[in-house]
């Protein structure tokens, strides 16, 4: 055991080193896909799909993607989520240029909203290049499907980034569209440190109370293990929606008022990056607080692997879990594949006895 320079960890020096270049590589891949499908000379792009929820998953992909941008040197010019997305004041404030959206795991009908946007701007947008940054695909109704296809096949410019090899095999059989297999975006945020020094204890497992949940990691409970899932308490909830009520006076006020809205809109992008960095940073507070941590969550698993934490982890309903670990972080040691309850108790003892 040994203490990280991302914090305390109670895995090897060796694993948290091993795991910090994959980490490196895994970035700079994830970076290398989206600067090639951007096009010539590109400097400003419209980016859309803001995660205006709690999920810091979604947050932590944000902030990812705002780095790949970051290092490629191109200014984000309009951003929005799914209630605030306006296409004539994308138009105003990108008046050519591409437009991004942003990856995760709704490209499909269980998250119906993103879908819905995704649709829109396909429409609005038909002579720009769009691009879907890497997501898990999962449809359950082949009228969805359907629609999904006919919107795609349509559009000109559109490029459809996957992350797991699942996703790209239904993409293949699908859709009629290119295609590009990359990492997570939120794998672009490199190592962190805890967001203040804090001392491990026991086990935490992290688990989805969702349509995504299945029910598996339920068994893991016992004498110091603690259960939780994504949420903000206390202050940093209240600076959350503090950051959110900026684009919610957007959306009922000043978006009457087109002057107003085009002053206003530096601080409402503002507004998005701190409420993902609270969200974020909430996230790992939670995590950090753990000598182990067990998860069905992807984005636990990934920032597990980004703080150095060691973790059990098992799968999501639809796949994107184990479909990310078998395509991007199983040679990490900090990360093992859970395939019962008993086997991840198990793991835990051998870090929190």
């Amino acid at each position: 055991m040994t203490e990280a320079a991302t914090g305390v960890s109670y895995a090897s020096t060796a694993a948290v080193a091993s795991t910090a270049r994959l980490i490196e590589s895994l970035s700079t891949r994830a970076t290398a896909a989206v600067a090639d499908l951007l096009p010539p000379g590109t400097t400003d792009v419209a980016l859309l799909d803001f995660p205006y929820h709690r999920n810091s998953g979604d947050s932590a992909i944000w902030l990812g993607v705002r780095q790949i941008l970051r290092q490629l040197g191109v200014r984000v010019a309009y951003v929005a989520d799914t209630a605030r997305y306006r296409p004539d004041r994308l138009r105003e404030a990108l008046p050519e240029g591409p437009v991004l959206l942003l990856g995760g795991g709704n490209f499909g009908d269980l998250w119906p909203g993103h879908q819905e946007l995704r649709v829109r701007v396909l429409r609005d947008f038909p002579d720009r290049t769009v691009i879907q940054l890497p997501q898990s695909i999962s449809f359950r109704s082949r009228t969805a499907l359907s629609e999904a296809q006919r919107v795609t096949a349509a559009h000109p410019h559109f490029t459809l980034m996957v992350r797991e090899r699942r996703s790209l095999s239904f993409a293949t059989e699908n859709f009629d569209v290119p295609l590009v297999f990359a990492p997570d975006s939120a794998l672009a945020n490199g190592p962190l440190r805890p967001p203040r020094p804090v001392r491990p204890d026991g086990v935490l497992c992290l688990a989805r109370d969702d349509v995504e949940g299945t029910g598996a990691i339920a068994g893991v409970a016992g004498p110091g293990i603690r259960r939780a899932d994504w949420g903000m308490r206390g202050l940093p909830a209240a600076r959350w929606r503090a950051a959110k009520a900026l684009p919610k006076l957007e959306r009922h006020a000043l978006g009457r008022h087109p002057d107003a809205h085009r002053a206003a809109r530096p601080a409402l992008h503002a507004a998005y990056e701190t409420m993902a960095k609270i969200s974020v940073g909430t996230a790992t507070s939670l995590l950090c607080t753990a000598r182990y941590v067990v998860t069905d969550r992807l984005h636990a698993h990934i920032l597990c692997l980004l703080l150095g934490i060691p973790h059990s982890v098992f799968d999501n309903s639809y796949g994107k879990v184990s479909g990310t670990f078998e395509a991007w972080t199983s040679d990490s040691d900090l990360v093992h594949w859970a395939t019962s309850a008993d086997e991840a108790l198990e793991r835990c003892r051998e870090f929190a006895p």
